[in-house]
């Protein structure tokens, strides 16, 4: 029987995600597209349908995935209660905030991102710039907003481009989040990274605050 299109999403999907679960198990490299299909309960055919390789599969599973979890962490944010009257100062928190709860809650899926792009790398395919626009929409707007308030009410008096302070903010927070979650996967709790996360995040509020001279002062607290 030939199936909808809804249906046809819905088992897309499944295969995404039992693709995921074997990954983040035992490592994209050494999981098949039959392990995946068994694990998706179709047939391996099936899974060819949707994907022409492995390669592909990857890539996919990272861009939807990916975008359903900045969807989550948007959501979160902006239902916060006040969050329209805080100053914008006080929405960038809130945003740093809702970034860390990625490694508190998304744990596999920061490790399953950093072990994709690595594996599309080695073969041959690079995130560029538009692509990491395009996986980033859902959150660069409302953020660069939040900067863009904070400059208008006075509590982010920084002159620098809002998609510089956006890169710069994000670049900082995604180094400690996978360097949390990294040390964590090879060595447990405890993590040197995890117990300076809330200095590098008062670093970057007090640097938004007081006015930087370059957005690559944010950067430098990669290092704290």
């Amino acid at each position: 029987m030939r199936l909808t299109e809804e249906e046809m999403q819905k088992r897309r999907e499944n295969i995404i995600l039992e693709a995921f679960h074997l990954f983040c198990g035992r490592g994209i490299e050494s999981v098949t597209l039959a392990e995946i299909a068994r694990a998706a309960n179709v047939g391996e055919t099936t899974v060819y349908r949707y994907f022409d390789n492995k390669t592909e599969l990857v890539q996919q599973a990272f861009i939807k995935l990916w975008d359903n979890i900045m969807m989550q962490v948007e959501d979160s944010v902006e239902k916060m209660t006040g969050y329209q009257e805080m100053t914008g100062y006080q929405q960038v928190a809130a945003w740093l905030e809702a970034f860390r709860r990625l490694y508190l809650y998304n744990a596999d899926f920061i490790l399953f991102s950093y072990e994709a792009k690595l594996y599309l790398l080695r073969h041959g395919i690079c995130l560029d710039r538009q692509y990491q626009d395009a996986l980033m929409h859902s959150v660069k707007g409302p953020c660069m907003a939040a900067f863009e308030k904070g400059k208008q009410d006075g509590s982010i008096p920084v002159k620098e481009d809002n998609e510089d302070i956006f890169y710069a903010v994000w670049g900082t927070v995604r180094g400690y989040i996978v360097k949390i979650v990294i040390y964590d996967k090879l060595f447990g709790k405890d993590s040197p990274w995890e117990s300076r996360y809330p200095m590098m995040e008062k670093g970057i509020l007090s640097a938004l605050s007081s006015g930087w001279n370059t957005p690559e002062d944010v950067l430098l607290l990669q290092d704290v």
